[in-house]
């Protein structure tokens, strides 16, 4: 029988070494996904180090007795898109902003590199609107969205996975991201200062 969240977090806390395995176990391959395809042909070598960190930064987190305020699974993927974010933001040349309107990660729409503490809280704020705007899709683009943006598929990938086009799956992500943005302006997203 497969342990609750709140089971499995005892379990890290009381036995790392079994938690942190049953863990890896449990949701290594979505973790693994993330990290490779955010991380894919260039730093595809720094992959497995996201995946350690984020297991390492899960284990950290619970040992310091602070509360998971959603899944197990949604944090630790959470954690995983994080790291693999740093990484390629330490290694890339682009370090720009940028906008809802480009086909890279939805969630670096909101990252800024230098953030004070209002900006943090506005990055935050927008974050959990996004999730929510995101959450209530209608399908396919729910998971056309899901795939290209929290699994970093390419469009080609996500046209494979749903049996759709490539032409289609494009039109979508453009049609979305346009409909994001005012649902998400509409929501009262706080924007961050642009450099």
């Amino acid at each position: 029988m497969e342990r609750t969240d709140k089971q499995l977090v005892k379990l890290i806390r009381t036995e790392p070494d079994r938690g942190i395995a049953e863990c890896i176990n449990r949701y290594g391959g979505g973790v693994k996904a993330i990290c490779y395809n955010i991380l894919r042909d260039s730093y595809r070598d720094y992959a497995e180090d996201a995946m350690m960190e984020s297991f390492t930064s899960l284990w950290q987190f619970i040992q310091s007795g602070k509360k998971i305020n959603t899944t197990l699974e949604a944090y630790l993927y959470g954690i995983a898109r994080k790291k693999s974010l740093e990484i390629l933001r330490k290694n890339s040349r682009h370090t720009g902003n940028i906008s809802i309107d480009g086909t890279e990660g939805i969630e670096q729409v909101l990252v800024a590199e230098n953030a004070d503490v209002e900006h943090v809280f506005a990055r935050k704020h927008n974050e959990k609107l996004l999730h929510e705007v995101i959450a209530g899709m209608d399908e396919p683009d729910h998971k056309i969205f899901l795939l290209r943006y929290f699994y970093f598929y390419k469009v080609r990938e996500v046209a494979e996975c749903l049996n759709l086009t490539e032409d289609y799956v494009e039109n979508r992500l453009r049609r979305g991201r346009q409909k994001l943005k005012k649902s998400l302006e509409k929501r009262g997203i706080l924007h961050e200062k642009e450099n």
